[in-house]
């Protein structure tokens, strides 16, 4: 397994064989990190103590924690409101739709 973690898609996580879909994953969870600690240009990067774990957590805790983020549309939804930085609230609904498509059943593993 290679990658930063936070990063990886969950199949990878997981040793699946790679896909393209990991590919997507992956900027999903990057575009993610992005928006809950960009505080937009010139500002300190917010420091957000529920997600700074998964750097540090065991690959199974990951996965746990990344699959119970993506499975319920409205949960996701509720921490994106909650998370995501001012500067980046308008991609909340880019963030939705981009969840649909790479979690088409709210599962991860593609």
């Amino acid at each position: 397994m290679q990658g930063t973690k936070p990063f990886m898609a969950i199949g990878a996580l997981l040793d699946e064989p790679h896909s393209f879909m990991h590919d997507l994953e992956s900027f999903f969870w990057v575009l993610f990190w992005i928006c809950i600690h960009y505080a937009g240009p010139g500002k300190e990067l917010q420091d957000i103590s529920d997600f700074k774990d998964w750097n540090y957590e065991s690959t199974e805790k990951l996965i746990r924690d990344k699959m119970g983020l993506v499975s319920d549309e409205e949960y996701f939804n509720q921490v994106s409101e909650v998370y995501f930085t001012t500067y980046c609230k308008d991609l909340i609904p880019c963030m939705k739709e981009l969840r649909k498509i790479v979690f088409p059943g709210g599962e991860g593993g593609n």
